[in-house]
């Protein structure tokens, strides 16, 4: 294990405390291509956690600032195969922001929203070493994604 993760941040979009805004990674990508994750990067030049992820949804996306609400971060996780140790900032996300969407394509393949519901009732499993595998007609979730979304749906805020 290297003692020196690569230090990132990922934002926890939530629409109307009843679903969340995910994102399908370009293949081109170097790190997690073509993964369904949350919108984010690597944290640079000293920045703060929070403003990684908004800095990346922004870049990713084009979602503005001001249709974010930070809630506040969620526990990081760390991932052995390539040395991430990813923040979770967890945070409302306006809807109108939905309509002002721009995919950069380098980053983003696509835009996929899941509601809570539809997460509660994907089929779940536990693999060793990649915690839980979310299964659903949208594709595979997986590894870091999965599980801050098995953390999230644990939240009361939900129920």
């Amino acid at each position: 294990m290297n003692i020196n993760p690569i230090r990132s941040a990922v934002l926890v979009p939530i629409l109307n405390n009843k679903e969340l805004l995910l994102i399908k990674r370009s293949r081109k990508l170097k790190y997690h291509p073509g993964e369904i994750a949350f919108p984010g990067g690597i944290i640079e030049n000293n920045e703060s956690p929070i403003e990684t992820a908004i800095r990346e949804i922004y870049e990713e996306l084009s979602i503005k600032r001001e249709y974010i609400e930070v809630i506040g971060l969620l526990e990081g996780v760390f991932i052995s195969r390539t040395n991430f140790h990813i923040i979770p900032v967890l945070a409302h996300l306006n809807p109108k922001a939905l309509n002002e969407i721009v995919i950069n394509y380098e980053e983003v393949e696509e835009v996929l929203i899941y509601t809570i519901e539809e997460l509660k009732n994907l089929k779940r499993v536990i693999i060793p070493g990649y915690w839980y595998v979310f299964c659903s007609s949208k594709g595979v979730i997986w590894g870091a994604t999965a599980r801050i979304i098995s953390e999230l749906l644990n939240f009361k805020i939900f129920i």
